[in-house]
């Protein structure tokens, strides 16, 4: 029985970028097939009264730039014991 993930992201995320090569990885492991559907961030905000990131408060950006730095730095570890 063949076995499908329906990959939602936007290309416009720095979250797809970071976590992609786990999530491959992840996929590849357990032989799933991946479907990808890009989506517009935008679209979506707009159908659910969210917020773009520019108009974030400040604190709440100061604090996603330092998340962004966390998860960057965990991932890249994770990508090197990926391709070693």
């Amino acid at each position: 029985m063949s076995r499908n993930i329906d990959y939602y992201f936007s290309m416009h995320s720095p979250w797809a970028y970071i976590g992609h090569v786990p999530f491959m990885a992840i996929a590849h492991r357990h032989d799933v097939k991946v479907t990808y559907k890009p989506i517009s961030l935008s679209d979506v905000f707009a159908e659910t009264g969210g917020l773009p990131v520019t108009k974030h408060h400040p604190a709440r950006l100061s604090y996603r730039i330092l998340e962004l730095h966390r998860w960057r730095d965990m991932r890249a570890s994770e990508i090197l014991a990926i391709r070693c």
